[in-house]
C-alpha cells in the first residue's frame, strides 16, 4: 500500500508541475482527475464497507482431539459498483501456538459470494477462537483500507480422548480385583439387602443357614457395599516455564492421564473427588458415569495458570481430612515443596500415587525410596485402541 501512496504522490506533483509549466484545459483536466481520484475511491470504499455482509460456519461446536474442524465462511458485497479488496484474519486452533492468525485475500465481486474452506486439524484441548478477528477492506488503487473487528466471536471447544485403561501392568492404572476390595467392606451388622440362590464359589460365609433348614435350599445373603474410604485427585495445573508447544503437550497429557484414571474408578462404582487449585481450590465429586461427563467437561477446559499451586490443595485440603486413605496426584513436574507434602502425607500414613511428566533433583527415586508410587508419563504416538470412541 505505500509503494501505491508513493506512487500516486508522485502521479499528484507531476500533474500539478504540467499545470504550472504549461496551463491550459488538458493540463488542469489531467490534475482534477488525479485529484478526484482518490476521494472517489475512497467513497467507493466507505459504501462497500458499510455493504459488506459475511457469514461463517463449522460443521459442529465441539471436538475430540484428532477430530478435523471444517470452516466454511462467505463473503458478499450489495453493491452496483464492481470489486474491492479483503483481507481476513482468521484465528484457529492450529495458530495458537505460534500467536498468529491465517491471512486470507479475496477479491470479491459486487452481488456475488466469495466462499472459502479449509479443514483445521484439533490437536490440543481447550476453548479456542475460531473465525475472523478482523476484516480489512481496501479500494482498487489500494490507497486507504477500512477495518472491521466483529463483535462475536465463533468459539470452538475441544475436547480431551478418553485413554482405555487395560488391566494390565504395563498401563498405566493397574488395580487387581483384591486391590479392588480394599475400597470396600461387608458390614457384618447390616440388614440383608437380597437374597438368591447359592452359586458355585459363593463363600459359605454368605449362606443363610437358618432359612435354607427351613426351605431345604441353599440361599446366599447379598448385603449392601459401604465406602470405607476416599479416593482423591488432585491435579497440579501450575504452568510450567516450557518452549509453548512441549508445554501444552505436557498439559494435555497430564489432563487425558487424570481423566482415564477418574473413568476407571467411576466405572467401578467407586467414588473419586477431584481437587484442583484454579480461582480459589475447587473439588467437584464424581459417582456416577454422568458426574463423569461433568468432571471431562470441566477437565477439558481449566487452564494451566503461573499462580496455580497444587501445594495449598495437598497441605490445606487433603492434610485436614482423616478419611482421606488413597491420593493420586497429577503433576507436570516433581518440584521440591510438592515432594515435601508428599512425604508429610506419606508419613500419615495416606496412600499415595504421583504421576508426572518431568522429574527435578530426582525426586523421583526419593519418593520411590519412601514408598511413594509413582509413574512418569510419556508422550506415545496415538493409537486407535488406545482410545475409547
Amino acid at each position: 500500500m505505500k509503494k501505491n501512496q508513493i506512487f500516486y504522490l508522485f502521479i499528484f506533483f507531476l500533474s500539478l508541475s504540467f499545470v504550472y509549466l504549461h496551463g491550459g484545459s488538458v493540463p488542469w483536466s489531467i490534475f482534477y482527475f488525479v485529484l478526484l481520484l482518490p476521494i472517489i475511491s475512497f467513497i467507493n470504499l466507505y459504501i462497500v464497507f458499510k455493504r459488506f455482509t459475511y457469514k461463517e460456519e463449522t460443521n459442529e461446536n465441539n471436538y475430540v482431539k484428532g477430530d478435523s474442524i471444517k470452516y466454511t465462511c462467505f463473503f458478499v458485497i450489495e453493491y452496483f459498483l464492481p470489486i474491492a479488496y479483503v483481507t481476513l484474519h482468521i484465528k484457529s486452533p492450529e495458530t495458537y501456538l505460534t500467536d498468529q492468525e491465517d491471512i486470507k485475500h479475496l477479491l470479491v465481486s459486487s452481488r456475488k459470494s466469495t466462499h472459502f474452506t479449509y479443514r483445521v486439524k484439533c490437536r490440543y484441548r481447550g476453548h479456542y477462537d475460531m473465525g475472523i478477528q478482523k476484516i480489512e477492506l481496501t479500494d482498487m488503487l489500494s490507497l486507504f483500507t477500512l477495518t472491521y473487528t466483529p463483535s462475536l466471536r465463533n468459539m470452538v471447544t475441544i475436547f480431551p480422548k478418553i485413554k482405555r485403561v487395560f488391566e494390565s501392568s504395563t498401563q498405566n492404572i493397574t488395580m487387581s480385583q483384591k486391590q479392588l476390595s480394599f475400597f470396600y467392606k461387608n458390614k457384618g451388622d447390616e440388614s440383608t439387602v437380597n437374597l438368591r440362590d447359592y452359586m458355585y464359589g459363593d463363600s459359605s460365609k454368605l449362606i443363610h443357614w437358618k432359612l435354607s433348614a427351613k426351605l431345604d435350599e441353599l440361599l446366599v445373603r447379598e448385603k449392601e457395599h459401604v465406602l470405607d474410604t476416599q479416593i482423591i485427585m488432585a491435579i497440579d495445573l501450575k504452568r510450567v516455564d516450557m518452549v509453548t508447544k512441549k508445554r501444552i503437550v505436557y498439559e494435555d497429557l497430564l489432563i487425558e492421564e487424570a481423566i482415564a484414571t477418574a473413568h476407571y474408578f467411576i466405572k467401578r462404582n467407586i467414588p473419586v473427588d477431584i481437587v484442583f487449585n484454579y480461582e480459589g481450590i475447587k473439588n467437584v465429586h464424581a459417582e456416577t458415569i454422568n458426574d463423569f461427563y461433568k468432571v471431562y467437561k470441566i477437565l477439558s477446559e481449566v487452564p494451566f495458570t503461573t499462580d496455580a499451586n497444587l501445594e495449598s490443595v495437598l497441605f490445606d485440603f487433603l492434610g485436614n481430612k482423616e478419611k482421606i486413605n488413597t491420593i493420586y496426584v497429577f503433576s507436570i513436574t516433581l518440584r521440591k515443596q510438592v515432594v515435601n507434602n508428599l512425604m508429610a502425607l506419606r508419613g500419615l500414613g495416606k496412600q499415595l500415587t504421583v504421576k508426572y511428566c518431568v522429574s527435578e533433583n530426582k525426586a523421583d527415586t526419593y519418593l520411590e525410596i519412601n514408598g511413594v508410587n509413582n509413574e512418569k508419563l510419556v508422550i506415545v504416538e496415538e493409537s486407535e485402541n488406545l482410545y475409547y470412541e
